[in-house]
């Protein structure tokens, strides 16, 4: 009786381990789904930011009290933070594109169309990373929440990890190779793990996708 008691507690646990609405997996204890934003406590989404005064019902406040330090945390991750990973990792980019073409005869003529081309390569490859990713996610049953941030996560994913890697080779000459590419392979894993929330496997099957993808397309431009 008590085995019986343990293991439907133990199915109760990993059915409240997961987002009723997205099914996106939730910390321990945690109240709001980072992915979808909806409030495990009062069954429905999320429509009051942090921060927000009450409304007349008194639904802000009580909003605001139900989230968590690790919520506020986690809401960060839906675009402030990917926003920020993205912007840096284009300013790398454009770093190493004036480093290359400042020294040019032409270097007023050229930085324009080079950074332009880029940024087409940057569309594609993220373009082609999202389609992937949500194609293989059928396969896995991985749930990135909301396209919208996950749009934003996986721009970010595609092209901070790139750059930063190309930074690191610049500086290891004849071994460029030799340390781009492990490099850019734990950078992708890293932020696949972190925004999404990613078990090994999963993080390392689009690990392999976000580097080929990015690799194709550097390739065929």
């Amino acid at each position: 009786m008590m085995d019986d008691e343990q293991a439907v507690s133990g199915t109760e646990n990993e059915v409240s381990s997961r987002c009723p609405a997205c099914g996106s997996k939730l910390a321990g204890g945690a109240v709001l789904c980072v992915q979808c934003e909806f409030n495990v406590a009062t069954g429905r989404k999320a429509t009051t930011p942090i921060g927000a005064e009450a409304d007349h019902d008194g639904e802000g406040a009580l909003a605001e009290q139900e989230l968590s330090a690790d919520d506020r945390s986690y809401m960060l991750k839906q675009r402030k933070i990917p926003l920020a990973i993205l912007g840096a990792g284009l300013c790398i980019g454009a770093f190493l594109v004036w480093q290359e073409a400042r020294g040019h005869e032409a270097f007023g003529d050229l930085i324009f169309p080079v950074l332009g081309e880029i940024l087409k390569q940057v569309m594609i490859g993220v373009g082609l990373l999202v389609i992937a990713a949500f194609v293989a996610a059928r396969v896995l049953g991985t749930s990135f929440g909301e396209l919208g941030p996950a749009i934003l996560k996986f721009a970010a994913i595609y092209v901070t990890p790139s750059a930063l890697a190309e930074l690191a080779g610049s500086f290891a000459g004849d071994g460029y190779w030799i340390v781009a590419i492990p490099v850019s392979l734990v950078l992708y894993y890293s932020l696949l793990v972190w925004l999404f929330d990613l078990d090994q496997f999963e993080a390392w099957v689009y690990t392999v996708i976000a580097w080929m993808i990015n690799a194709g397309v550097s390739a065929s431009t």
